[in-house]
């Protein structure tokens, strides 16, 4: 299956003036706390919750008082845009310290034709294909009213992207080990991870969902080797352990390293063929053997579904893992090493440092002493 290649540009977004990012496989983003490694996350929220339900949901994602960046001249605009193959999706949204200013503008293009515009604080928008315009929709953007009237071949690309786009961070692992009852209907981890055990249970009936389970449970057994042999179902809830084969151990006892592991192997088993995830502090609350076994599985799992999963970390652990391959890490940079010492870039690691240096020294011991996505290097800059 091959990958959805999408490229996500920013300008004056929250903490950055210009980002231009387009990661492809599995990536880790490393970058000092404050810097901006959430905020590319919540932009990619941002895009799927206005195409996928509405302006209100997604703006509740990052307050618009806090969008625009403190060198930015108000009342922005800041611009948010997402490119799959030739179409571009750009929104532009007036905001200033009190918040959104008016209606955000938007633009649809297909090989950099318009195809639709709305103007910001405009009522109305335009549809070049069509030559009218027609009233903003209060729950639709353009983007989507096209989709859902239209359905063409060429917006399938972005559609797709965005439908299956999941942003995982802060696991409600709480709701994990309180009681249990079978119902619903989830085949897909919630981005909470809310709804694990009833993603599993309904993969273990369901004969068109045997992979996805046999492929979290095999390799949860690889990460944790101590806590894990099986899963039971009924008529309570609980974990098997090797060492205890006959008694289930019940949830609000379980590891919350095991939780979390279970909920990334869930989001990578469940994602569609060429879906983008990402998972934020990736490492948190995991031993380095379950980091590096889950990581392994990742990477076969992108390979052979055509995913992007973008890892942020403050981890050295997670960095090593990428021995060899350089470029398949970013850093978040402001400072003296940074090609435009007064705005926060992202790079790839091999064009913000010499690729023969790099070759010489684990990247997980670059970042534990500074060398690379420097914290004093941030604070000097001002950020």
């Amino acid at each position: 299956m091959q990958p959805l290649p999408w490229r996500l540009e920013l300008r004056d977004f929250r903490v950055f003036r210009r980002v231009d990012f387009a990661p492809e496989g599995v990536v880790a983003l490393a970058a000092p706390n404050g810097a901006g490694k959430t905020t590319m996350n919540r932009a990619l929220q941002l895009l799927s919750v206005l195409f996928n339900r509405n302006h209100e949901d997604a703006l509740s994602i990052i307050s618009p008082r806090l969008l625009l960046h403190v060198k930015a001249t108000p009342p922005g605009p800041v611009l948010c845009s997402l490119s799959v193959g030739d179409v571009t999706w750009r929104l532009r949204l007036p905001v200033d310290s009190q918040g959104l200013t008016g209606r955000y503008g938007e633009e649809l293009l297909r090989g950099g034709e318009l195809v639709t515009r709305a103007a910001m604080h405009q009522q109305d928008w335009l549809h070049h294909n069509k030559r009218r315009t027609m009233p903003m929709n209060e729950q639709r953007c353009c983007a989507r009213i096209v989709w859902d009237e239209e359905r063409p071949d060429w917006l399938e690309p972005l559609f797709r992207l965005l439908s299956t786009l999941r942003v995982h961070s802060d696991y409600q692992l709480t709701q994990l080990t309180g009681p249990w009852q079978r119902g619903g209907r989830h085949t897909y981890l919630h981005p909470t991870g809310a709804n694990l055990w009833t993603v599993l249970d309904n993969w273990r009936g369901s004969r068109k969902h045997t992979e996805q389970y046999n492929w979290t449970l095999e390799h949860a057994r690889r990460a944790f080797p101590d806590l894990i042999s099986g899963i039971d179902f009924t008529p309570f809830l609980g974990v098997y352990r090797p060492d205890a084969p006959e008694e289930a151990i019940p949830p609000e006892l379980l590891a919350n390293g095991l939780l979390t592991g279970l909920c990334h192997l869930t989001a990578v088993a469940g994602a569609e063929d060429g879906a983008t995830l990402t998972f934020d502090e990736v490492e948190d609350a995991l031993h380095p053997h379950a980091i590096r076994t889950i990581l392994a599985a990742m990477r076969a799992r992108a390979e052979a579904r055509g995913l992007t999963i973008l890892l942020t970390t403050h981890s050295p652990v997670v960095l090593n893992e990428f021995r060899g391959e350089p470029s398949q890490v970013y850093i978040i940079e402001r400072g003296p090493k940074a090609r435009e010492p007064d705005r926060s870039e992202v790079l790839p690691l091999t064009e913000a440092r010499d690729p023969h240096w790099l070759s010489h020294f684990e990247l997980g011991d670059l970042y534990a002493a500074e060398d690379i996505a420097s914290q004093s290097a941030l604070a000097a800059a001002g950020t």
